[in-house]
């Protein structure tokens, strides 16, 4: 079966396609991310009430959220709104201290380069920045794959993408499987992030990244 796929502009508004999967399910499920930033803020940053466990039952409320979530603050959102059980996420940038939900799991590569190495010398961050849809790297970096017959959403803010080549894997066994199975992929265009991390030369927009990354359903 052909995965559903949405993508939008903002990371956090993936929340509406999320909850309208979970609306169709039993039981929430697990997300596996691929993105630049963690994104593990607790929602509203304390500033308003989380969400009730059957949130997810209110097919408005993730629309109402967007209004008031910040980019990084969507992961504990849906968890509490019961829309998701658990969010496995690989980033390239730094790690954060803050993780605001016990589901929520961050990985990223114990060789990569900081930030400030990605962003004022790029070009030693190039090999890696290659390689980051390689089966290789992706069995390195998650720890767990989503099971035979497991349902989950795939989800990709598309500046975790800093150049072209990267779309292109030698070895795309995983991340075709990953796309392939899903029951729902998002992908979050984030053109702005993408203009300012990607490595120098590259033209490549996040539109672009996730149009190619569609065509792979």
């Amino acid at each position: 079966m052909t995965p559903e796929i949405a993508i939008v502009e903002a990371h956090h508004q993936v929340i509406t396609h999320w909850n309208d999967l979970r609306r169709k399910l039993n039981a929430a499920p697990a997300v596996w991310t691929l993105d630049y930033h963690t994104d593990t803020m607790p929602c509203f940053r304390g500033t308003r009430p989380a969400p009730a466990p059957d949130t997810w039952q209110n097919p408005a409320a993730p629309a109402e959220a967007v209004k008031l979530l910040r980019h990084d603050e969507h992961f504990d959102w849906a968890l509490r709104a019961g829309i998701i059980s658990k969010a496995y996420i690989g980033i390239c940038g730094d790690n954060t201290d803050i993780i605001a939900h016990p589901d929520i799991s961050v990985y990223r590569p114990k060789d990569f380069p900081s930030s400030e190495v990605i962003l004022n010398q790029p070009e030693l961050f190039r090999p890696q920045a290659e390689s980051v849809l390689e089966s290789s790297f992706l069995s390195a970096l998650f720890p767990i794959l989503p099971a035979p017959g497991e349902t989950y959403i795939l989800d990709i803010d598309c500046d975790y993408i800093l150049c072209r080549k990267a779309l292109y894997p030698k070895d795309d066994k995983i991340i075709t499987s990953l796309i392939q199975n899903a029951a729902l992929i998002t992908l979050s265009t984030e053109n702005d992030w993408v203009k300012i991390l990607k490595l120098p030369s590259e033209s490549i927009t996040g539109s672009e990244i996730a149009s190619l990354l569609a065509a792979r359903r």
